[in-house]
């Protein structure tokens, strides 16, 4: 599936989706080997300024997630929701379409070193606030409008592996909402040109 050109705007920065290519050709795995010094430069911080908490999900989620755990869901659907954020009216939400939920189930058939990767970098975009942008409440605690502000400044760090998981990260996102019929409107595709179940001239039963 290919991933619409659309441009999503966080804070004052407009992001591109990244080429429709698979997670893994989009970070390479000898750059994150420093996103792996940066999940525990953020780990540290989260407890030196007192970001521990607890994550919370309502039992029907929490019992169908896959490949994620309850801290990464929570992560990941707030991200979404800011990545995703509608630009005009009708959009449908990220929480609407299952864009994390998703993500979940998408990462089951990945490798586990994806699936490692992709934890990692949720608990850098978590934690990694006041390293970021000098505060101390950790990104899902954070103001919508901060919340954009602090991506912004994660999508353009001065370390390329965080550049490119941040990116990976939002074209997962993308992924998993125009994955859905109801998000092809927003632009202008009216669907495929042949019905459901037809292959080469014969119709599927």
């Amino acid at each position: 599936m290919s991933i619409p050109n659309r441009v999503v705007k966080i804070g004052s920065a407009k992001w591109r989706p990244a080429a429709p290519t698979s997670y893994t050709s989009a970070v390479t795995r000898r750059r994150f080997v420093l996103l792996v010094l940066a999940g525990t430069l953020a780990g540290g911080g989260a407890i030196l300024s007192g970001q521990l908490g607890t994550y919370r999900l309502d039992e029907e989620t929490r019992r169908r997630l896959r490949a994620l755990t309850t801290k990464q869901f929570v992560v990941l659907e707030v991200l979404a929701r800011r990545v995703l954020a509608a630009d005009r009216p009708g959009a449908p939400s990220p929480d609407q379409l299952g864009v994390a939920a998703w993500i979940d189930e998408w990462l089951l058939d990945a490798d586990p070193a994806t699936r490692k990767d992709v934890g990692r970098m949720l608990e850098l975009v978590e934690h990694a606030t006041p390293l970021v942008a000098w505060r101390r409440r950790r990104f899902t605690d954070l103001e919508p409008a901060a919340q954009d502000a602090y991506l912004a400044g994660l999508a353009q760090s001065r370390i390329a592996a965080v550049r490119e998981g941040m990116a990976a990260l939002k074209t997962l996102c993308m992924m998993g909402y125009y994955r859905d019929p109801r998000s092809w409107a927003i632009v202008g595709y009216d669907g495929p040109t042949v019905p459901r179940g037809w292959a080469g001239g014969e119709e599927i039963h």
